[in-house]
């Protein structure tokens, strides 16, 4: 036995804890020993080695051999981590023990593990195959870290199940391709194309309507990896769209390419898979470093290092190398297939495939068309508006100077804070904070003054200007919609983000919508589901009230409020409504009546009068929200009528409440989503004039003839108000017509 170098290291006089288990099999390295393991002197032990042993045995490690050690045996103070001295004291002992274990597989869990045995940082080598001494390797997180970050749970049982298989060198079979110059060989190709091909472009930037595409390339398992060079004639266009209609085409975020491809060769590709939004399907979390980027998705799978070095150190894809670029693009198309054949098993196994291939896969289609037609943008009116929110800011300005009695600048958080704490001596409700809600909280003039001018200087500068520099030769906006960034599965918009066009300052809103216009001969229409989320709680609910009040056509809203207040449901007034509907939305999100009254200024014991009313009438909305976390706990996720999933691997005390929040709320957004989509995809397939441009929440905008107006109308009030699935209700709509999208008014 191999004492560790006691003698030179900072942590004398405590106790150490050896490492313990059965030689051979599996060796896993932790950290330092914290109180419990110091006082049972056994390493890994209490909740982390709990959640380890777990999750071992969920990927087939629980009858293995095993030994646990810890890079550091003795705990240091505080609970600080180890020092680099500390580890290198004890790396003696460490590697004595792995000589006499003799394992057959390493697992490394944290960072200071991961830097004792290969001296870089966890976050760069964490899931990647390697090998230690010759023992093959893997390196993760510690499981005390899982407990404080629950979410990132599947990257740690991800990783712990990499051990199982072996690493492999695709590097010189991924790159290896041939460049089809001539066009009839370039025809022959794409005619004996079959099966699933992978098909991806490079271009020299990221916008279609201003940059060019340099190459196409296409992969045939018979025939491996061909790349076509531009430009790109008429017949191959319409070769390469025929070859998408026969075969399986898979891409990696499959938007870009069919934005290029429709914008540049005027063909509308078909996609059978889009690799990143099958990631999404059996991985919808978000934040936490989630990256479904092509090389991080290769490294993930098979240990591919970054292979767009090469591209970064050529200076950019406009001066790399044709042949280094053509590798570049044949390893792209090589790793697009191979993750294909490693995720469409997952996405089954999670019984995912009817919700991709039926919902996911269609409206992408739709949702690329849609950014490649656009939306006209009128940029004279935009130059008009940013000097009338410019003059609307300066009358803003000028009434505080008024009030105040001197020059003063509203822009300035400082001089906002000394104005308002020190000269007018009001209270201050987050130390010096000036931050929106604050001044909303005071009820002041002045301070109403200074949202006013930070409203208009904001519009101006983050819509005005924003919106004006995203307008292309066409006079259009085309924004990105993205369906892999939330956990809903809500829709995003980029470029710019249509979604986030201020909605509760009604003057804003409109100012800045009428920027959006109708060519002439057309109209805007737009149609908006009316309370679909109270619609979706009554079916998931199965709450036969709730159906019934619906379903004869009654406002919900209106309905609660009468029996609330014991009125005439014709004799309810806007206030008593309003009320209400934040009660029937709170309810339906299980909100507190702590929460609902701190919305109304409300004493709690009315708030909860308001939710016991509420719940009284709809006892199956009542039990559905008791019942829908446990059963959520239970099966380890939540699901739409359609079947997504919004999964909860792992829940412990810090997450069991937004976990039970969100299986709540996941069913009834994500449905809504869903059924929001597939209308617009219906819409989309019709033999119509009707050319479909955003969709915002529950709300689609489309260009309709003036002349077929009516007709238009009526077909996209038909195909949204019907229900895709069995169901006694019909969704209802509310509609709205003009030329500016800010200025539009009742059909």
């Amino acid at each position: 036995m191999r004492e560790p170098d006691c003698s030179h290291c900072t942590l004398p006089g405590q106790k150490l804890v050896w490492g313990r288990g059965e030689p051979a099999g599996l060796f896993i390295v932790g950290e330092a020993p914290g109180p419990s393991e110091t006082i049972k002197l056994a390493p890994l032990i209490g909740a982390g080695g709990d959640l380890l042993k777990t999750c071992l045995a969920r990927c087939g490690w629980g009858e293995t051999p095993t030994y646990t050690t810890l890079s550091v045996m003795c705990q240091p103070p505080g609970g600080r981590s180890p020092s680099e001295h500390e580890v290198k004291c004890c790396a003696g002992r460490l590697q004595w023990e792995l000589e006499e274990v003799r394992p057959t597989k390493l697992l490394v869990l944290g960072a200071v593990a991961c830097k004792a045995l290969f001296g870089v940082p966890l976050n760069r080598v964490r899931g990647k195959r390697m090998y230690y001494q010759g023992i093959p390797t893997i390196v993760t997180y510690h499981p005390n870290y899982i407990l404080r970050n629950p979410d990132a749970f599947l990257d740690f049982e991800f990783d712990i199940d990499k051990l199982h298989t072996e690493y492999e060198d695709f590097t010189e079979v991924s790159k290896r391709h041939y460049v089809i110059k001539d066009e009839e060989q370039i025809m022959q190709f794409l005619c004996m194309c079959e099966g699933i091909i992978s098909l991806d472009i490079e271009t020299t930037g990221l916008n279609e309507h201003q940059e060019e595409i340099t190459r196409i390339g296409i992969r045939d398992d018979f025939m491996g990896s061909a790349v076509l060079y531009a430009p790109i004639s008429n017949e191959v266009a319409k070769g390469i769209e025929r070859m998408s209609q026969r075969c399986k085409v898979i891409c990696h975020n499959v938007d870009f390419e069919y934005r290029w491809l429709r914008a540049k060769l005027g063909i509308k590709l078909q996609c059978h898979a889009d690799i990143m939004l099958m990631h999404h399907a059996i991985d919808e979390r978000t934040g936490m470093g989630v990256s479904r980027s092509l090389k991080t998705l290769g490294k993930a799978y098979f240990d591919l290092d970054d292979w767009s070095g090469v591209v970064k150190n050529a200076g950019g894809f406009k001066r790399i190398e044709g042949f280094e670029l053509d590798s570049y693009l044949a390893q792209d198309l090589w790793v697009t297939r191979m993750l294909y054949d490693k995720l469409l098993p997952l996405v089954i196994d999670e019984k995912q495939e009817g919700p991709f291939f039926n919902i996911t896969m269609p409206v992408r289609h739709t949702l690329s068309e849609m950014s490649s037609r656009g939306i006209y943008a009128d940029r004279e009116y935009l130059t008009e508006l940013d000097w009338k929110l410019g003059s609307l800011a300066d009358a803003s300005r000028l009434k505080i100077e008024e009030l105040v009695g001197s020059e003063f600048n509203p822009a300035s958080p400082a001089m906002v804070a000394d104005l308002l704490f020190n000269k007018m001596k009001l209270p201050k409700v987050r130390g010096d904070s000036t931050a929106k809600g604050v001044l909303e909280q005071m009820n002041e003039p002045i301070a109403d003054l200074i949202l006013d001018f930070r409203a208009h200087m904001k519009t101006a500068s983050t819509y005005v200007q924003g919106l004006a520099s995203v307008i292309q030769a066409d006079g259009k906006i085309h924004t990105k919609f993205n369906q892999h960034r939330a956990t809903t599965y809500r829709l995003s918009s980029d470029d710019p983000n249509l979604q986030n066009i201020p909605q509760r300052n009604k003057v804003v809103a409109k100012l800045v919508r009428d920027v959006f216009y109708a060519p002439e001969g057309w109209e805007l229409l737009e149609i908006d589901y009316s309370q679909l989320e109270v619609f979706i709680m009554a079916i998931l609910a199965k709450d036969d009230r709730m159906i019934e009040v619906l379903g004869s056509g009654l406002d919900i809203y209106t309905h609660v409020a009468s029996v609330f207040y014991q009125v005439a449901y014709a004799e309810v007034t806007r206030e008593q409504r309003q009320s209400m509907k934040d009660v029937v939305l709170g309810a339906i999100y299980d909100r507190r009546a702590e929460a609902i009254a701190a919305a109304h200024d409300t004493p709690v014991p009315i708030a909860q009068a308001w939710l016991d009313a509420f719940f009284s009438e709809f006892k199956g909305v009542r039990r559905f929200l008791d019942e829908q976390p446990k059963r959520a706990m239970q099966l380890g996720y939540s699901e739409t009528l359609y079947g997504r999933r919004r999964r909860f691997p792992f829940i412990t005390g810090t997450n069991k409440l937004e976990v039970m929040r969100q299986s709540i709320n996941s069913p009834d957004q994500g449905t809504g989503v869903d059924i929001c989509c597939l209308a617009m995809h219906r819409i989309e397939q019709l033999d119509m004039p009707i050319q479909q441009l955003v969709q915002i929440h529950d709300a689609i905008l489309a260009y309709v003839p003036t002349d077929r107006f009516d007709e238009c109308k009526e077909i996209m009030m038909n195909e949204m108000t019907k229900a895709p699935f069995e169901t006694p209700l019909n969704f209802r709509v509310e509609c709205k017509r003009g030329n500016r999208w800010g200025s539009m008014v009742s059909a």
